[in-house]
């Protein structure tokens, strides 16, 4: 072998191993159930809010302030509405400082219990003045808001931070790591975290790129009727259904988000990705029930199954045997056995999908299948066989759900009579293939009292490298 074919050949081979070892892609879809519960909620409405205004006090703020103070009581009107919100209200400003109450020296903090005065003189205090730092810090005013006032969220609240600000977030990568840890930790203890952006469009992407963990809302800071503004984000926010669902694996792309519900589909455009494993969904628009589910199709990294191990666990799925023209198991101990190991194959491979096709035996004259083959549905024994064909599959589909694999990762069905895969034993009347010797089809027909088991992975054809 001289040397250029040498290297032709390693060429070759390092080829193939690169190709060997590039990543598959997989289409993935995580069914999440949805209940009608909000944080503190009885009646799918918000109860108990802790509210945080973090406002800009830089010098161009001056009319965006005002603009707050004056249209704050449309805010209060929606959460002392039917709502009955029970509610707390902080203050701290862009440039890290606090409105404090004289009498005791403490940062303000109004209650949802104030009268109509206190409330006035809380929405002085949010014309700050415009004395603050030209480099506004948001993100760190709220981690200095959340360490000075400990005790001011509540457990099971709704957290809502309230940004008031014409220039993006200054605060330095360290702080802002800090803010979203805070965050993260009250999300953990049961809190839900909303977060509003009232704000010019083009100076919040640093904002964005901070709140990207929580559900982040933006409203225009200078609008024809502010008013509004207030009003829709207290709406929202008492009607707050913002979920987190946790992805099975890492998304390499989000293809869809749609709602089911009573068999009705639809899609949902508001959504967030808030890491390669976790999806936040806004359901506000639509309505909940018990039987709500939303649906994730995603395109995930994955490594195709082991077709030896695929046939083995086939195979013992087709050596369960039913007793004749029932559902039953003959040997019920060994049929759970086998079932137990569909469910480990698809516990350790969480992206496959099984479909499973009940069978019945085809004892009969082969005239008569064909007859009742191309018949109405008005033969009984036609309908009979499918049916029982059917049941049995769904029995191991009901069997392995119970065991804790999710529905819409099982099918099942009956395979119809007269055109299953021995198609040759359909040549022969019963009563032949029992004198005919040499002849072994009748062993062949009866061992058709079973289900098939097919895997599939649903792998994506496009190019996503």
């Amino acid at each position: 072998m001289n040397l250029l074919n040498f290297v032709f050949i390693v060429s070759l081979a390092m080829t193939t191993s690169i190709a060997e070892a590039k990543s598959k892609w997989c289409r993935q879809t995580d069914v999440f159930h949805v209940d009608s519960e909000t944080p503190e909620t009885s009646d799918g409405m918000i109860k108990k809010m802790d509210i945080i205004w973090v406002i800009d006090d830089s010098v161009s703020m001056k009319s965006h302030q005002k603009n707050l103070k004056e249209n704050i009581k449309h805010f209060f009107s929606i959460l002392d509405g039917d709502n009955h919100v029970d509610f707390k209200m902080g203050l701290v400003t862009t440039g890290l400082n606090f409105a404090y109450d004289e009498h005791n020296n403490r940062p303000v903090v109004l209650e949802s219990t104030a009268n109509e005065e206190q409330r006035k003189e809380f929405a002085k205090r949010m014309m700050f003045g415009l004395s603050g730092s030209s480099v506004e810090k948001g993100s760190e005013a709220l981690v200095k808001f959340l360490m000075k006032q400990k005790r001011f969220v509540r457990k099971g609240s709704l957290v809502m931070v309230n940004i008031l600000t014409d220039e993006d977030d200054g605060t330095d990568e360290q702080a802002v790591t800090s803010m979203q840890r805070l965050l993260q930790y009250l999300e953990i203890e049961g809190n839900t975290v909303s977060v509003n952006l009232i704000a010019l469009e083009d100076k919040i992407e640093k904002y964005r790129a901070n709140f990207s963990s929580f559900n982040t809302q933006s409203y225009p800071l200078m609008g024809d009727d502010f008013s509004k503004t207030m009003m829709e984000i207290a709406q929202k926010s008492v009607k707050n259904t913002y979920k987190k669902f946790g992805l099975k694996f890492e998304a390499k792309t989000i293809l869809s988000v749609n709602m089911q519900n009573k068999r009705r589909k639809r899609t949902i455009e508001r959504y967030q990705t808030i890491d390669n494993n976790t999806i936040g969904v806004d359901l506000g628009f639509a309505e909940i029930n018990p039987e709500t589910q939303v649906n994730v199709e995603y395109v995930h990294e994955c490594t195709a199954v082991d077709r030896e191990e695929v046939r083995e666990l086939n195979k013992r799925i087709q050596d369960i045997q039913f007793e004749i023209g029932e559902t039953k198991f003959v040997d019920p101990i060994a049929a759970i056995e086998s079932i137990e190991k569909v469910y480990e194959f698809m516990q350790k491979h969480q992206d496959t999908y099984i479909n499973l096709i009940g069978a019945v035996s085809h004892s009969v004259n082969p005239i008569k299948w064909l007859e009742i083959s191309l018949a109405s549905e008005e033969n009984n024994e036609v309908i009979f066989a499918y049916r029982l064909a059917r049941v049995r599959a769904r029995l191991i589909k009901s069997t392995l759900e119970m065991m804790g694999i999710e529905s819409n990762r099982i099918k099942s069905k009956g395979a119809i009579p007269g055109f299953h895969r021995h198609w040759y034993s359909y040549l022969f009347e019963a009563s032949m293939i029992d004198v005919l010797p040499g002849f072994h089809v009748a062993s062949i027909i009866e061992s058709d009292r079973r289900v098939i088991l097919k895997v599939r992975q649903n792998f994506f054809r496009h190019d996503l490298d």
